[in-house]
């Protein structure tokens, strides 16, 4: 919680003012309370009125119960949230089930979808819109077309846009009931709506489906697989990741990801095993057409990746990114990669990186750093 005594601290001169908007102080901000109504009232009309538009931007992570959330959230902008809890607060069903649009998106894996989520969504029988973006952990079959018309869409009968991107993890499936695409998606054909659908296995008892809507209209998608499919195109996705712990991604993988996002603006690469199928400028037969080009990415993130994926995206001659200007990555893998800064390969997608994030922070940097960032 932020405490009392630092954001009283606001006003009182230039010093304590900088330290308390300090984003190290203000980037998780918990408002929960155990006092009583009227002090956790009081506190919180001194902390809304004098303080928080002034942290809004700071803050990442917020945390809120019932008596801050309507608040709070209607106060600020908070532009750089990216996890809000909700602490003790009471679902209205009355109000639940009048709902006419509703849309639950989340990045984190959960495993309270058939315990949580389905029967809210049962009380939502009068929905018109819904939105649904998931990944649902440890379940014992995967959501496929059957459970969505059978546990949802039949529960609907108002509902005119049904938008959902679905990925079911760490499933264990016999190996006599593997499931085909024709088998996933048949019942939402049926019901004539589009979809797109895979499947993957690390082992016969441990498999994934990703199933999602089309045209695919979120800005975001996540995958854990190198078996992405290659027949559809991705024109709104702007915020692509993409992690795997059992098997590489290659080259292919990635020239296949530049196909299917013409647009990506963000790209996140979680991956620690070296590549199998290495390629070198000087290979025999590598041709001009090899290079991947993603002309839109802005921001690469690379800090949970190995030193081939470093090599893969910053190397001109693997691809090409004129448009990067923010870099996460490891320090050490960078400058291994770069030989301290003086390899030729990858000075023409670091020329333009206004913003460079390191897991570790160096205290001194080699003489060919600022060379290789100038805007830096």
């Amino acid at each position: 919680m932020l405490k009392r005594s630092q954001y009283s601290c606001i006003g009182v001169n230039k010093k304590l003012d900088r330290l308390a908007r300090d984003i190290t102080f203000t980037h998780s901000i918990n408002l929960v309370t155990t006092l009583s109504n009227e002090h956790h009232n009081s506190i919180l009309d001194r902390f809304c009125s004098l303080i928080l538009q002034r942290i809004q931007h700071n803050i990442q992570c917020l945390t809120l119960d019932s008596l801050s959330v309507d608040r709070v959230l209607r106060i600020g902008n908070y532009s750089k949230l990216h996890k809000l809890s909700l602490v003790n607060l009471p679902i209205e069903m009355e109000t639940v089930s009048n709902l006419k649009y509703f849309s639950l998106i989340s990045f984190r894996e959960t495993i309270e979808y058939d315990a949580k989520i389905v029967p809210l969504l049962r009380h939502m029988s009068k929905l018109e819109k819904l939105t649904l973006s998931l990944i649902v952990d440890r379940r014992n079959s995967f959501i496929d077309g059957h459970h969505l018309v059978n546990d949802i869409l039949s529960k609907m009968s108002h509902l005119r846009i049904f938008i959902f991107n679905i990925i079911t993890k760490r499933v264990i499936i016999d190996e006599e009931f593997l499931v085909t695409r024709d088998n996933i998606l048949r019942p939402l054909i049926e019901k004539r709506c589009n979809a797109g659908c895979y499947t993957d296995y690390c082992t016969i008892s441990d498999g994934q489906c990703h199933i999602f809507s089309l045209p695919f209209t979120l800005e975001r998608m996540d995958v854990f697989t190198n078996k992405f499919p290659d027949s559809c195109l991705f024109m709104n996705v702007r915020h692509f990741a993409a992690g795997l712990i059992w098997r590489p991604f290659e080259h292919e993988f990635f020239a296949q990801i530049s196909r299917a996002f013409p647009l990506l603006n963000k790209l996140e690469i979680h991956n620690i095993l070296a590549q199998n199928k290495k390629i070198t400028y000087q290979q025999d037969g590598y041709e001009q057409t090899s290079i991947i080009e993603f002309p839109h990415l802005t921001v690469l993130d690379l800090s949970g990746s190995s030193l081939d994926y470093v090599k893969q995206f910053l190397f001109d001659f693997y691809t090409r990114l004129p448009s990067l200007n923010t870099l996460h990555v490891e320090y050490q893998l960078l400058l291994f990669a770069t030989q301290y800064f003086t390899e030729d390969a990858a000075r023409a997608n670091c020329l333009k990186v206004k913003h460079i994030f390191f897991n570790r922070k160096p205290k001194t940097y080699p003489e060919n750093f600022r060379d290789y960032f100038p805007l830096l």
